[in-house]
Parts: structure tokens; C-alpha cells; sequence
């Protein structure tokens, strides 16, 4: 578990610790610290105290910030896939949550992004190195901010509240997390957003996962080839072939419709 003393890596922790017998795993703290953190000792202090209290490892590792080549984040980030193909880790648990999401999306989107970026981050990620392979996890990615602060309020956890993630003056994302989101939130519904990061998701697995040579505009397809494709991949040839070619979009009600008829159509399929 990435562990920073904050509220959303301490309250990870603690439910981590909590089901490790029910599951039968070992749990090991990675806790990078920052030298010079205006709350460093504290941060240490609590790191080691609540290691020993829940009777965990603890991998250490101590970051100069004026020596940082890159952002505190991406270095947390480096640490953490280096301890974990260094230990042989199964899986490393960060306490990124759904307001984490919401802010990665954001900022990809102010700053530019292709569709990919739209998606937001993964729940697993894998990463290669020298032919291994580590699993990279986000279980609070649909549990907002709020919530993971009233659990660690109603069952006592101690965390540490760092005070440069209200500085908006020099950071992008501490202005969209404390400025941007509480407006969006004030006049919108964010749900409509997780929607919408969730259809993204859902859109490039099924077009990423398309095997077929199929030539989506010439509208010339091998049945067997249609058919071999997943059902949201039969959809988006349909949907691309008469957008291009006829200059015509679905609408929702037309996709839902096709998506039954084609699926109907197929179950009586014998081919």
C-alpha cells in the first residue's frame, strides 16, 4: 500500500489490514517521505507508529524535493513501480478516489488530450520490466473524497492534512481541485461525468480488443467477420460506415434498438 500519512492512503491502509486474514495476503507499507515537508517529522512519526500498530512492513524511502528532477507525484510514482518490481510486490495499492478522477480528466482536458486521456486512470494497470510484469491498483476510484474522509472520522484514523494542496497560486491541479470542481459541483450533477469517463472506458476496450480486417467505409464485409466482432465493435461499424459514407448519426434510441436486432439476429444465426 502507497502510504503518505494522508487521509485517503491511511484509511487504504486500514481497510487493506482489516480483511488480510479473511484473504490470507501480507501487507507492506511503501511510504515515501519529503525531506524537506514542513510536516516530515510528524509524517514520520505517524508512518512508523502506525506500522508497528497494525503490524506491518514498511518500506521507507526518503526524497530530496530540491533535487527532484521531476514532480513530487511522478516521483511518488517512480518510487512505487521501483519498490514494486524490487520486492515482487503481487500488487501495490494507491488511495487515488473518484474527486482524483474527476481532476486527472479535468486537467488532461484543459491542457489537451486525445480520447485516450478522456478515459481518466485504470483500476489495474500492469507494467512490464525485464520481462516481469507487476499489478498496479485504484480501489477508491468510484468513492468520493468526502466519504473516505467521514470513514476515517467514524473509526478513528489518524492522518496528516498537507496544507500545500490548498495552494492554488502554483499548481494547476490544486486550482481545479479547489476551485473548478466545487463550482462544477454547486451547479452540475459530477455522477454525469463518471458517466461519461466510464463510456470512454468502455468504447476503446471494445475497439482496442476489434480482431478483423474488416474496411469499415468500403461497407463490404464478410458476414463471419462482422459477427466475430464484439457487440459495442458491431455498433461502432455501423455507426462509423454511415457517418463517413451517408453522413448520418444515431441517435441513442436508434443505437439501442440496432444493438437488440443485431443481437436477436445473430442467436438465430446458424453459420
Amino acid at each position: 500500500v502507497l502510504y503518505s500519512c494522508g487521509v485517503d492512503s491511511s484509511v487504504l491502509l486500514k481497510v487493506v489490514v482489516k480483511y488480510r486474514k479473511v484473504y490470507h495476503y501480507n501487507v507492506t507499507m511503501l511510504y515515501i517521505s519529503f525531506n524537506d515537508f514542513i510536516k516530515a517529522k510528524e509524517a514520520d512519526n505517524l508512518a512508523f507508529k502506525t506500522a508497528k500498530e497494525y503490524k506491518v512492513n514498511i518500506k521507507h524511502s526518503i526524497c530530496d524535493l530540491n533535487k527532484l528532477q521531476t514532480g513530487i507525484k511522478k516521483e511518488a510514482r517512480k518510487c512505487m513501480k521501483d519498490i514494486g518490481f524490487s520486492e515482487k510486490f503481487d500488487l501495490v495499492l494507491s488511495g487515488h478516489h473518484a474527486d482524483d478522477q474527476l481532476e486527472t480528466v479535468l486537467f488532461r482536458l484543459f491542457r489537451g488530450t486525445g480520447i485516450d486521456g478522456l478515459k481518466g486512470m485504470e483500476y489495474i494497470t500492469e507494467f512490464s520490466r525485464e520481462n516481469e510484469k507487476r499489478l498496479f491498483g485504484k480501489p477508491f476510484l468510484e468513492i468520493r473524497k468526502s466519504a473516505i474522509i467521514e470513514y476515517a472520522k467514524l473509526n478513528n484514523i489518524c492522518f496528516i492534512e498537507d496544507d500545500t494542496n490548498y495552494n492554488i497560486k502554483h499548481s494547476d491541479r490544486n486550482y481545479i481541485r479547489n476551485i473548478i470542481i466545487p463550482l462544477i459541483e454547486y451547479r452540475f450533477n459530477l455522477n454525469s461525468i463518471n458517466t461519461t469517463i466510464e463510456n470512454v472506458k468502455r468504447f476503446l476496450k471494445e475497439y482496442n480488443d476489434k480482431q478483423t480486417n474488416l474496411d469499415i467505409y468500403s461497407g463490404e464485409w464478410n458476414i463471419n467477420d462482422f459477427i466475430n466482432l464484439s457487440p459495442g465493435n458491431r455498433l461502432f461499424v455501423l455507426r462509423e460506415y454511415f457517418r463517413v459514407v451517408h453522413g448520418y448519426n444515431f441517435s441513442r434510441k436508434i443505437i439501442t434498438e440496432i444493438r437488440k436486432k443485431i443481437e436477436e439476429d445473430i442467436s438465430n444465426l446458424h453459420i
